[in-house]
C-alpha cells in the first residue's frame, strides 16, 4: 500500500474478446465454441510435466473458489502462475469438493496489478474515459470489464487509492487511464483485474468508492463496493 505511484509500469491493454469469441455464420460450428463460459481466473500452472492447465475461479464477492483443471495446454510457456487471465472453457463435470474438470479453449492475460497508493496532490491522475460494462469483486480482486479506445501503443492503467482516505471507512480509489498522447482509434474490449487484498482486509475499510470516467454514463462518476454487514 505504500509503493510510490511513480513506479507504475506501462501496461499494454489486453484486447481479448475479439480473439476469444470469434463468430461464424456456418451451421457446422463446433458446439464447444458456441456453448462455453467466459471467466476471469488465476493461472496456477500446468497439471504435470506432460502439460494441461490449472486455474482458480475465485468466487463472486466472498463465495468459495473453484479449482479448474483442464487437459489442454492453453497458456503460453512464459506466463507465470498467479497471472490473472480471461478463460474460455466448457465444464466437463459439475463442481465436486470445490474442484471441476473443464475443457479449456483459450486463455489470455488481462491487465492486472496491485492497488497503488498516492496523494492527490502529486502523480498521474489522468482519467481518459472508458465505456464501463461491468464492475464486480471476487475475493480480493476488483474486476472491470469495459471498452477502451485502441491506440496500438502502451498506455498507463492503474487503480490508485487516495492516501488521504486509506484509514477512513470509505476509501476513495481512482481508475487512472492515460493514453500517453497516443492517437485513439476504434473502441475495443478490455478486462482489468486489480489485487486489493491489502486494503480490503483492513478492518477500517467498509466501502471502496471507485471513481471511473465512464463515457456511457458520465453523470455517474462513482461506484461503491461495500463489505457485507453480518
Amino acid at each position: 500500500m505504500t509503493r510510490r505511484f511513480t513506479h507504475i509500469v506501462l501496461l499494454v491493454v489486453a484486447l481479448t474478446v475479439a480473439a476469444l469469441t470469434a463468430c461464424s455464420d456456418k451451421d457446422d460450428v463446433d458446439p464447444a465454441y458456441t456453448h462455453y463460459l467466459l471467466d476471469l481466473v488465476t493461472y496456477d500452472g500446468p497439471v504435470d510435466a506432460q502439460g494441461g492447465s490449472r486455474f482458480t475461479l475465485v468466487g463472486r464477492d466472498d463465495a468459495p473458489s473453484t479449482a479448474l483443471t483442464a487437459a489442454q495446454s492453453v497458456v503460453a510457456s512464459d506466463v507465470k502462475p498467479g497471472t490473472r487471465m480471461l478463460l474460455r472453457y466448457t465444464p466437463v463435470s459439475g463442481a465436486v469438493g470445490g474442484a471441476m474438470h473443464v475443457t479449456a479453449h483459450a486463455a489470455t492475460p488481462v491487465i492486472s496489478d496491485v492497488l497503488r497508493a498516492a496523494w492527490r496532490s502529486g502523480g498521474d491522475w489522468t482519467q481518459h474515459p472508458v465505456r464501463l460494462r461491468s464492475l464486480w469483486r471476487t475475493g480480493g480482486y476488483i474486476n472491470i470489464h469495459c471498452q477502451v479506445e485502441y491506440t496500438g501503443k502502451a498506455r498507463r492503467v492503474a487503480l490508485v487509492v487516495d492516501s488521504a482516505t486509506i484509514a477512513a471507512d470509505t476509501v476513495h480509489c481512482y481508475l487512472v487511464h492515460n493514453l500517453l498522447d497516443a492517437q485513439p482509434m476504434q473502441w475495443r474490449e478490455c478486462y482489468v483485474s486489480i489485487d486489493v487484498h491489502a486494503l480490503w482486509q483492513r478492518p477500517s475499510c467498509q466501502v471502496m468508492r471507485l471513481h471511473i470516467a465512464d463515457e456511457v454514463n458520465p453523470g455517474r462518476t462513482t461506484h461503491d463496493i461495500a463489505k457485507s454487514q453480518h
